[in-house]
């Protein structure tokens, strides 16, 4: 917008920009996305898919030292499943709750009070894990462990959304980023854990199995790792990303300025309509004006603020303008999470099997393959915005149904078809359920947000984070009956 002045006595033009101030509504949105070269922000790409490992390193490590709590520290008290139930049925109602309230929270207040929980909750359950060793099967201790997890169920909606909403404003190539870390947790606990399993072994006298001391030290070692990771990622968020990374300084800062704004608009949106409220109403005839302005004012403009500034509101504009890619990445977990891992720990090897005896392994490496390909998969999302149309996506989404239906009969029927009864087609089954898993899901991610417009990318990001876990909770749920019916039917 430039303003030419002409002078016609000097007989030049003269071209400057307008130092009129504009209003909050007449500026531009940032384009925060639109800056971004595919060939630059590198740096930013790393640390927000380290971010992104953080989210759920600390309840990977959890999964990982299960063993222990199920077959030393509650023995036959089910800690498995209400683990699971306390932590995914409290991270759904916090997500649902952050996606319509807490864009009105500050990142740095959403990062650091995430992070600082993660430590303490990480810490707490590495005391519980050493206590009860020491009183086994106790039930103060094991409520106070379901606390914990309760703890680190709100540690990790937070630190989800702050960090989701971020990649949603930066473009689809952080949040692929972001899903890449999600995915890099897994083996980094599972890694970290054979690890300390491997120098247990080489103790000269060993470490006893039997009476659980394995499993402290696996568990101990842990969640001590999780402290100190939740302590490099405050390093991470408040000195690099906020100050020394560019791109993402740029991001967070406007970020923060537009929430500023809004809050500002709505502040003075409600003075003007408190003091309109406390003075005399005039009658028509003691204001002639009243008339006319009541007539030339517009329709459903009663507050300066608009829909846009509402919080509420912004949340269910981008909710409806994610809807097709949220309904996506929540199909995808659903379809995942109740065959994964409940009906493929159940596979036994078959009678020709290399794995025969050796049930453990076989399952620890099915797993294994499982995270391999999901990370994998995770980074090929660049391939696959490429190639795969976001309107297109549900098709494929909807074909990873079949799914279901094989892993099911590799449990009933494991001698009715190679594919789901042999070694090969099991391994092949299991990679080629975590690669479509890692892959649509992170197309969603990417395609979610990008439906916006960019000044509701953070809360779009947030709303993705939210239906994803919907979509694990749900998931989860039907694992739990799908097992139960599983169980009668053989």
């Amino acid at each position: 917008r430039l303003r030419l002045i002409f002078a016609p006595a000097l007989g030049f033009v003269i071209v400057q920009k307008p130092r009129v101030r504009m209003s909050c509504r007449e500026q531009d949105p940032p384009t925060m996305a639109s800056q971004v070269n595919p060939a630059q922000g590198g740096a930013a790409w790393g640390a927000m898919c380290l971010l992104g490992a953080c989210v759920l390193f600390p309840y990977n490590c959890l999964l990982t030292a299960q063993p222990y709590f199920d077959l030393h520290a509650f023995k036959g008290m089910g800690f498995p499943f209400t683990s699971m139930l306390v932590y995914s049925g409290c991270l759904c109602v916090l997500q649902l709750g952050l996606t319509f309230g807490g864009e009105s929270l500050t990142l740095r207040t959403r990062v650091g009070v995430a992070l600082g929980s993660s430590v303490c909750a990480s810490a707490a359950l590495l005391t519980c894990a050493v206590l009860a060793h020491a009183w086994p099967n106790s039930t103060a201790v094991y409520a106070a462990c379901l606390g914990f997890v309760a703890l680190l169920a709100f540690s990790n909606s937070l630190l989800q959304t702050a960090v989701l909403g971020v990649a949603g404003a930066m473009g689809p190539r952080f949040s692929a980023a972001v899903m890449v870390g999600l995915g890099l947790s897994g083996l980094l606990s599972l890694g970290l854990s054979l690890l300390v399993q491997v120098g247990e072994k080489l103790v000269p006298h060993g470490v006893s199995e039997q009476s659980g001391e394995a499993g402290v030290i696996v568990a101990v070692a842990l969640f001590a790792c999780c402290i100190a990771y939740s302590l490099v990622s405050l390093w991470l968020f408040f000195s690099f990303l906020s100050r020394r990374e560019r791109l993402a300084s740029g991001v967070i800062a406007d970020l923060e300025t537009q929430r500023e704004v809004r809050r500002e608009e709505s502040r003075l949106s409600l003075a003007s309509r408190r003091s309109s409220a406390s003075r005399p109403l005039a009658s028509p005839a003691e204001s002639p004006n009243l008339a006319a302005c009541t007539e030339e004012a517009p329709a459903g403009n009663s507050s300066t603020n608009g829909d846009d500034s509402s919080t509420w509101k912004r949340a269910l504009l981008a909710l409806r303008e994610v809807a097709p890619q949220a309904i996506n990445v929540a199909a995808v977990f659903v379809t995942t999470m109740c065959i994964f891992p409940g009906v493929l720990s159940q596979w036994q090897p078959g009678p020709g099997s290399a794995f025969r005896g050796s049930r453990q392994l076989f399952g620890t490496l099915l797993i294994g393959a499982f995270q391999v390909c999901d990370v994998l998969s995770r980074l090929a999302a660049g391939w696959g915005a490429r190639n795969i149309p976001p309107s297109r996506l549900w098709m494929f989404v909807l074909l990873r149904l079949l799914f279901v239906p094989a892993f099911i009969l590799g449990e009933l029927r494991p001698e009715a078809c190679p594919l789901w009864g042999s070694d090969v087609g099991r391994f092949l089954l299991a990679g080629g359920l975590a690669f479509t898993n890692g892959l649509f899901a992170s197309l969603a991610m990417m395609f979610g947000p990008a439906r916006c417009p960019e000044e509701r990318r953070e809360v779009a990001g947030i709303a993705m984070s939210s239906t994803m876990v919907v979509g694990i909770f749900l998931g989860s749920l039907l694992a739990l009956l799908l097992q139960v019916l599983l169980t009668h039917s053989l």
